[in-house]
């Protein structure tokens, strides 16, 4: 009786948070695509001000037994130091490598559409841990389009 208690709990509670069959929903997200309201969103988690010329083009929360945070940045390359103190980045463990592609609903969030990024570990608010992947902008080559990405696991 007792292991048909707990099968009968573990379908509901799988059913419970599911949006769609097979896909489980990310409870609590928050998308944020205004830059004024994304920028407040990052300077509550840094405690500090970005640097004046950062834009924050997105942010996106999410998850559900642990969270995630996903930012994208634009910066002219005169403000990366400035944007490295606040992220507490040592420049010297920038490293290159090939995107990872983080699944992602979030048009704006297109990291996998370069083919190498400069990434390097980051601190993020209370955030387990964090990194930051950067690629000079193809439109514009003294704007830097900086990728934080944040989580809890």
């Amino acid at each position: 009786m007792l292991l048909f208690i707990l099968i009968f709990l573990g379908f509901f509670s799988y059913s419970v948070v599911q949006d769609e069959p097979g896909r489980f929903m990310e409870t609590n997200d928050i998308e944020l695509t205004q830059p004024d309201e994304a920028a407040a969103y990052v300077q509550a988690h840094l405690g500090q001000p970005l640097p004046e010329s950062v834009v924050v083009l997105g942010v996106y929360e999410g998850g559900f037994q642990d969270a995630f945070v996903r930012v994208k940045m634009i910066a002219p390359d005169t403000a990366i130091p400035a944007l490295y103190s606040a992220l507490n980045v040592d420049p010297t463990s920038m490293y290159e490598l090939a995107p990872n592609p983080f699944p992602s609903n979030q048009t704006w969030w297109d990291i996998e559409t370069h083919d190498r990024v400069w990434q390097a570990p980051a601190t993020f608010g209370t955030f387990y841990t964090a990194a930051i992947s950067m690629v000079p902008d193809p439109a514009d080559s003294t704007q830097i389009i900086i990728y934080l990405s944040a989580s809890d696991i």
